[in-house]
């Protein structure tokens, strides 16, 4: 009940009044992490790639997911039949202009799932990266980074390794890091 008052008021009072259209994906009895969908699959270009979750109680989800793509006639690939651990687009991300997309690594998702995103997904004008995390406090990628519009991106520096730093500061340029000195700050105190 509480998650279909703030659906309605969320969908219906923000986005479909603006005229975005809002499909949901209807919860599965026993399936409570299921409110975190980004988590399901990983989407680009048309195409749904269907997580292996690194939990595995939530692995559950990926069935409904993979059907509800399929219904709504996205071509779907399911990661399942690897092994290697995805988790959609909790772990991925991509600029503004979608020049560059990043899958992050290391806790949640697996560093051998960037060899299938780059067979499975045609990333063709864009630059795929891999990011690699390496703070506990942001086991994925949407925990570290938000990437913002015209190049800008908010980082929490601490989750990167140096190599993977190094990029997204390459990537968003010289000029902007040292005009926009962006960092998203968490407090581990809380």
């Amino acid at each position: 009940k509480q998650w279909y008052q703030r659906r309605v008021a969320i969908t219906a009072g923000t986005f479909e009044s603006i005229g975005v259209k809002v499909d949901v994906l209807e919860n599965t009895e026993g399936l409570v992490d299921q409110v975190f969908c980004a988590n399901c699959a990983l989407v680009w270009g048309g195409k749904a790639v269907i997580s292996r979750m690194a939990n595995i109680p939530r692995r559950a989800e990926s069935d409904p997911t993979l059907e509800w793509f399929k219904s709504h006639g996205y071509e779907v690939y399911d990661a399942r039949q690897h092994d290697i651990l995805l988790e959609g687009c909790g772990d991925f991300a991509y600029n503004f202009d979608r020049k560059h997309a990043y899958l992050g690594y290391g806790f949640r998702t697996s560093e051998s799932a960037l060899d299938v995103i780059r067979n499975v997904i045609d990333f063709s004008g864009t630059q795929f990266h891999g990011l690699k995390l390496v703070s506990e406090l942001c086991y994925h990628l949407d925990t570290a980074m938000l990437n913002l519009s015209r190049g800008h991106a908010l980082v929490y520096a601490p989750a990167f390794d140096r190599e993977s730093l190094n990029l997204i500061k390459d990537v968003n340029g010289e000029e902007k890091r040292k005009k926009y000195r962006l960092r998203l700050c968490v407090d581990t105190t809380a």
